[in-house]
């Protein structure tokens, strides 16, 4: 028996856009739907998403620093809005639906970013964090999101440094350029080495 308010597997709607985007002035969610009501349906609405892996962001402190990605990331792109797993879901009874549906949203992205951060104390040494890339890398997500992602854009990659003060971790991430990967060099990052093309 199919539950109220989901549509059955196999017939889940395909969308154009999310449905629900935070805007970057204010860090706010917002329905989609009803922000078009309010301000027209021609407005173009790009975005950008922000990837994460739940093994490295889990607690509201850490939702925090992908919220300040993702606004970090829509000013220097120039948009208004950006997409973040742990805001932009919906209700509950809407996640399920919405979950099979990030794959519809990435298409229409501008851009994707990652954010990647190591435990408490964690140095990070190296050109590029490919240990916690590995981490994000094993999502059940990534392919769909590499190859779905925009090819007139590289992906971004926000470190942030759990070694530094709390205070000064994000501060540093933000203050310098991310590093910056063309989608077809992720191969390295899985041990089975899948290929983007």
């Amino acid at each position: 028996m199919k539950s109220p308010g989901r549509a059955p597997i196999g017939q889940i709607e395909r969308i154009s856009e999310p449905k629900y985007l935070c805007l970057a002035d204010g860090m706010k969610t917002i329905n989609v739907a009803e922000w078009r009501k309010a301000h027209g349906t021609s407005i173009a609405l790009e975005y950008v998403v922000v990837s994460y892996t739940g093994q490295q962001f889990q607690a509201n402190k850490d939702y925090s620093m992908l919220h300040a990605v993702g606004k970090h990331a829509a000013d220097a792109a120039g948009i208004k809005t950006y997409w973040v797993g742990c805001s932009c879901l919906g209700l509950p009874e809407e996640q399920e639906e919405n979950l099979w549906q990030i794959s519809d949203g990435v298409r229409g992205a501008f851009q994707i970013v990652i954010a990647v951060a190591g435990p408490i104390g964690h140095k990070i040494r190296g050109e590029l964090p490919d240990n916690l890339l590995r981490d994000w890398g094993n999502r059940v997500w990534v392919l769909p999101e590499l190859l779905l992602s925009p090819e007139h854009n590289d992906v971004r990659i926000y470190t942030i440094n759990r070694s530094l003060d709390p205070g000064i971790q994000l501060r540093e991430c933000l203050s310098a350029p991310p590093d910056q990967i063309n989608r077809r060099n992720f191969a390295r990052f899985w041990e089975d080495d899948k290929v983007i093309g």
